[in-house]
C-alpha cells in the first residue's frame, strides 16, 4: 500500500516535469521497488548507470513494438549494474568437462520437430527464481530442463530444488555456489533422485 501511495504522489508530481527530472523520479520508484538505497556518492554513479540501462531497454522495447525483437525488457533489480560488474558478481566460468559414459540410451528422435515451442504458454516452466551470488545457475538451470520434462510426462507442475543440487552433488563433480554444469546434475539425478523445492 505504502509502494502504490509513493508511486501516485510522485506521478502527481511528474506531471508537467522536464524529461530529466522525470527519470530522476523513475529512478526514485525504481529504487522504492528494489529496495536500493546508496551513499550520496554512490548514487549518482548508479543513476547514470541506470540510465544508460533505461536507454538501451527502451531501444529494445521500440525494436520489439516493431516486430524486430521477440523478447521485450523491462528494468529489473540489476538495472544500476554495469556488465562488468553483474558478470563479475553473479557469472562464473566452468570448464567443459570430458566425455562420460554414465548416461546411456539413444538418441531422441527428430523426424517431424516443430519449429518452435513454448513450453511457458503450455504450462511447463515454474515462476521465475532468483539464484542470489550464489554461483548456482547450473542448478537452476538442471531443476528447469528437469521441471519441463516431469510436466511433460506427468502432466504436473512440480517445483525442484536447486539447494538439494548445490549441496548434495559434489561427488558429481559440481562445486555448489563456485560452479557446476547441467549434465552432471543429471547424473547425480539419474542415480540419486531429487525433491521438490
Amino acid at each position: 500500500m505504502l509502494v502504490v501511495l509513493a508511486a501516485a504522489a510522485i506521478s502527481l508530481y511528474n506531471l508537467g516535469q522536464p524529461e530529466a527530472d522525470l527519470e530522476n523520479h523513475s529512478f526514485d520508484l525504481w529504487k522504492l521497488k528494489f529496495n536500493k538505497r546508496y551513499s550520496v556518492k554512490e548514487e549518482s554513479y548508479r543513476l547514470a548507470i541506470w540510465m544508460e540501462n533505461l536507454a538501451y531497454v527502451q531501444a529494445h522495447n521500440q525494436r520489439y513494438e516493431a516486430g524486430l525483437e521477440s523478447f521485450d525488457l523491462e528494468m529489473n533489480e540489476f538495472a544500476d549494474m554495469p556488465t562488468e560488474e553483474f558478470s563479475a558478481k553473479y557469472l562464473i566460468s566452468f570448464p567443459t568437462p570430458s566425455a562420460t559414459t554414465k548416461c546411456t540410451g539413444g538418441q531422441a528422435p527428430t523426424a517431424n520437430l516443430p519449429s518452435e515451442a513454448d513450453w511457458s504458454a503450455k504450462g511447463a516452466v515454474t515462476a521465475i527464481k532468483n539464484q542470489g551470488q550464489c554461483g548456482s545457475c547450473w542448478a537452476f538451470s538442471s531443476t528447469g530442463s528437469l521441471e519441463g520434462a516431469h510436466y511433460i510426462a506427468a502432466k504436473t507442475l512440480t517445483s525442484f530444488s536447486e539447494q538439494q543440487l548445490v549441496d548434495c552433488s559434489h561427488s558429481y563433480g559440481n562445486n555448489g555456489c563456485n560452479g557446476g554444469l547441467m549434465n552432471l546434475s543429471f547424473f547425480y539425478v539419474k542415480d540419486n533422485g531429487i525433491t521438490t523445492e
